[in-house]
């Protein structure tokens, strides 16, 4: 009898590998452009890392830029999913906004040891004129965004925009501090101190 293959399981199979490779490639470089940065991270660096021949990263991204862009893509989404998670979980605001602070306790040892991944970026780029450093600091813009959009709907319009950059500086702020001494513990105090501030708000 003569083997009719299924074209489409065998179809439906090789684009799921297709997308698996082009997600391994944004994982891996969104991971070295955190621990290593941006500059240092090459292609290949990051095909290795992803388990995916060299030759092949060309076939997704053209260049470490178009590699980076996605890469910025990817840290965007990770935000626009917590924040949506933490609106889902309450009706207040300065709820969202104390849980929104308190998220990075779970990740201050590797701000202690890498930095903020999106401070990583635009500390090695010039946002201004680099696509994939403006790409990374649209993150930032991002979370101010809601911050901001949080502290008016608590009744703070008129200093929303302050108390929006007051929140996000002393959360990068401490994590530069905690990545030069090599202490987390400087990310927990500061945290603890922002939702103190946040709480005590009229």
């Amino acid at each position: 009898m003569r083997y009719t293959p299924n074209l489409s399981q065998l179809t439906s199979k090789f684009f799921m590998n297709d997308a698996s490779k082009k997600t391994k490639l944004i994982e891996a470089a969104t991971q070295l452009f955190h621990t290593q940065g941006i500059n240092a991270t090459s292609l290949k660096d990051i095909a290795e890392k992803a388990g995916v021949p060299l030759g092949n990263v060309y076939y997704y991204f053209k260049s470490k830029d178009e590699l980076g862009l996605a890469a910025a893509e990817e840290q965007m989404g990770r935000l626009k999913g917590l924040l949506k998670s933490l609106e889902e979980q309450s009706q207040s605001p300065k709820k969202r906004i104390v849980a929104a602070i308190r998220f990075f306790e779970s990740v201050k040892d590797r701000f202690a040891q890498f930095g903020c991944p999106v401070a990583q970026v635009c500390q090695s780029t010039l946002p201004a004129t680099d696509v994939v450093g403006k790409s990374y600091a649209n993150v930032y813009r991002e979370h101010l965004d809601w911050l901001e959009a949080q502290f008016s709907e608590m009744g703070c319009k008129k200093d929303s925009a302050q108390y929006a950059r007051q929140v996000l500086i002393g959360i990068q702020g401490a994590g530069l501090l905690a990545k030069a001494l090599g202490s987390p513990q400087i990310i927990s105090e500061e945290l603890e101190r922002l939702v103190q501030w946040v709480q005590n708000l009229a």
